[in-house]
């Protein structure tokens, strides 16, 4: 029988990172329908977006699903036994990691990836996955475990907190927008995760044995 710690866990965040491009933006026309990382693409255009302190705050919290999904799978993959194993998944999650760096453009003259908030945005979330991935390495399997519910009560609250500041944008502006089935989804997968590690926790606590002491009774 699969356990989830070796599976479940790894599968569970890579269908998430499916998820998360797909739709999560409904619109008759094709233009305004996006997924979550085009989504703040999207809005990282627009002036309120840039005039926010920090800049792109809304894209970043969007954008934080790539560095929580790499985190998650190299603190996932990492619970594996087989060595090969766990190397293979920190690569992948290292992979995903790599999928907010910045334009090739801004690579070219490393000096200058903080100094415009978009390349600077991107920088950040990909050394915070990359810094995800290197975690791994180090922790145990109880700190990877709660890494694991860290990872997916943050992807579930800041990303949708982007989500709500750039539905209400996009509203504004009488685009009529309305939630993609790819939100959905992605909602549904990490509250699967979430449970399935509280269940697992709860399992994993060891029981507590209680004797009956024998009763003496005195003629």
């Amino acid at each position: 029988m699969l356990r989830l710690p070796k599976y479940g866990i790894v599968l569970g965040w890579l269908f998430t990172l499916w998820f998360y491009h797909l739709a999560w933006t409904s619109h008759s026309v094709s233009a305004f329908i996006l997924n979550g990382f085009d989504l703040a693409e999207q809005i990282a255009l627009h002036p309120a977006i840039r005039a926010e302190s920090p800049a792109l705050l809304s894209s970043f919290f969007l954008w934080l699903v790539v560095p929580i999904v790499a985190g998650g799978l190299a603190f996932g993959g990492s619970l594996y036994e087989n060595d090969y194993a766990k190397w293979f998944w920190r690569f992948v999650a290292l992979a995903v990691a790599l999928r907010v760096i910045p334009p090739q453009e801004a690579l070219r003259v490393p000096t200058s990836l903080l100094d415009e908030p978009y390349t600077r945005t991107l920088t950040i979330l990909t050394l915070l996955g990359v810094c995800f991935v290197g975690l791994s390495i180090f922790l145990s399997k109880k700190w990877l475990r709660r890494g694991q519910l860290v990872f997916i009560i943050g992807g579930m609250i800041l990303p949708l907190i982007g989500y709500e500041r750039a539905y209400r944008l996009l509203n504004e502006l009488q685009l009529d927008i309305t939630l993609g089935g790819g939100l959905w989804l992605y909602v549904i997968c990490l509250l699967g995760l979430g449970i399935c590690q509280i269940k697992r926790r709860q399992r994993s606590q060891p029981a507590t044995i209680v004797t009956a002491t024998p009763s003496t009774s005195v003629s």
